[in-house]
């Protein structure tokens, strides 16, 4: 009998082991799940940022086909302070979060994520000339260029920037982050050019 009670003691510390084990590992990786949440999501909004859009935008370009082009669209509530101050800035944060969220199912956006500044949106997108795009990104910033309240319908003024994702963009980890911050600026660049202009888009240009 002791043989056997010393071999059924023995299984029961290797199934302790292995339980302490797993239970370790489990506990590490929703510790780096939440460490990675915190890193890649925006605490304003709780949208994804910029950091997790350098990381998804590239495998979204690789699947592009020949016949479409990426762009960078900023988008930009001029009028934030139309609905912060009356309503007080959850109503800003619903209103970026639904955007977002639709903006999200719609199959040429690519990818969005929260910009640096208060109130707007960047999202990675695709189409197959300037005109599509443009049309596009001024047909979102219609559709969400307002507010609805119990009081009244409130207008943001929402402007947008495009700018264009060469080929090239897909290259190492450092140089596609600096291209892509670069791509960023101007996107923003052409954003804040529409502020009085007629119209509410306009595609970055280098010249």
């Amino acid at each position: 009998h002791y043989p056997l009670r010393a071999v059924g003691i023995l299984i029961v510390i290797i199934l302790v082991i292995i339980a302490v084990f797993v239970s370790r590992s489990r506990m590490r990786q929703q510790h780096t799940a939440i460490v990675q949440h915190m890193a890649y999501t925006d605490a304003r909004y709780n949208l994804p940022n910029i950091a997790w859009l350098e990381e998804d935008a590239p495998q979204k370009l690789k699947g592009l086909d020949e016949s479409e082009k990426a762009y960078v669209a900023v988008f930009a509530m001029e009028r934030k302070a139309a609905l912060t101050l009356p309503y007080g800035k959850e109503l800003l944060v619903k209103q970026l979060q639904k955007m977002a969220e639709q903006l999200s199912h719609m199959d040429w956006v690519l990818s969005t994520a929260a910009g640096s500044d208060a109130g707007s949106l960047i999202c990675v997108v695709k189409g197959r000339s300037e005109a599509e795009v443009s049309r596009l990104v001024e047909g979102a910033a219609a559709k969400y260029g307002y507010a609805e309240t119990a009081e009244a319908r409130v207008w943001l003024h929402m402007r947008a920037g495009i700018c264009a994702l060469e080929a090239k963009s897909i290259m190492d980890k450092a140089s596609w982050i600096d291209y892509f911050h670069s791509a960023i600026e101007s996107a923003i660049t052409a954003c804040q050019e529409t502020s009085g202009a007629t119209g509410g888009v306009r595609i970055f240009d280098a010249q």
